[in-house]
């Protein structure tokens, strides 16, 4: 988080206008507190009930991401803390669990990736609530940009975001590909440059694994990493299948 909070020191254009013009326009739709509702239960119930855990897994179902929602928690936040009405830096939004939509998104774990990515993808505007898609997107993808970038500053803006994003989603099988076949690089190194790709690499690592690609030392570690992610059949397929265009 270093480095992402560095990120955010040059971050202030697109979203002095909160400051500016005061609180946000709310859409209130009269489903929102029973779909929040539903969410919580839904988290209570994955946490209690392993079980219940492999059903959602396995059928990849989430809850679609509410711009509504996302929006009237900013509001929230910036009424239990009006300083925030004059940020002008995103990450205040989510410091200490400010946000609990964003928190809701992050509970949710890697399945919610795709409807993040929709989210994002289909907004044309470049301001607080896509930028908090997009750290909600670094978050539940466990990808390290500024890693895979070589940048601690890899993105200012939304707009900018997005097309590294898609640019890294588009590279990252032939990325991962090298990675495993380096001959420079011991399994201690091959494993930390996989890990800065997070959930975005699984695709890949598993058509490795069935093609018998990987050492047996590699191979055990390997499968361990793409085990410990316990991602749902549709999510392995959007990740190889739908990339966000930009």
């Amino acid at each position: 988080m270093n480095n992402k909070r560095k990120r955010s020191i040059i971050i202030t254009a697109s979203f002095v206008l909160v400051a500016l013009f005061g609180t946000i326009t709310i859409i209130a739709l009269t489903n929102s507190n029973k779909n929040t509702d539903h969410a919580a239960d839904q988290r209570t119930t994955v946490q209690e009930s392993s079980t219940a855990t492999n059903e959602a897994n396995s059928s990849g179902t989430t809850d679609r991401v509410s711009r509504e929602s996302l929006s009237s928690s900013i509001e929230k936040s910036m009424e239990n803390d009006p300083s925030l009405r004059f940020s002008s830096n995103p990450y205040d939004f989510i410091k200490d669990g400010k946000n609990e939509y964003f928190n809701e998104l992050i509970a949710r774990g890697p399945d919610v990736l795709p409807d993040l990515e929709d989210a994002l993808y289909g907004s044309e505007e470049n301001g607080l609530e896509e930028f908090l898609l997009a750290l909600a997107i670094e978050e539940v993808s466990q990808v390290d940009v500024t890693a895979i970038e070589s940048d601690p500053f890899a993105y200012s803006n939304t707009i900018e975001f997005r097309k590294m994003w898609s640019t890294i989603r588009q590279e990252t099988p032939e990325r991962v590909i090298a990675i495993v076949n380096s001959k420079e690089m011991n399994d201690d190194e091959k494993m930390e440059q996989l890990g800065a790709y997070g959930i975005l690499a699984v695709p890949t690592l598993e058509k490795m694994v069935l093609a018998g690609e990987l050492d047996n030392k590699l191979l055990e570690r390997v499968e361990d990493r793409i085990e410990s992610f316990d991602l749902s059949t549709n999510t392995k397929r959007a990740l190889a299948e739908d990339i966000p265009k930009f």
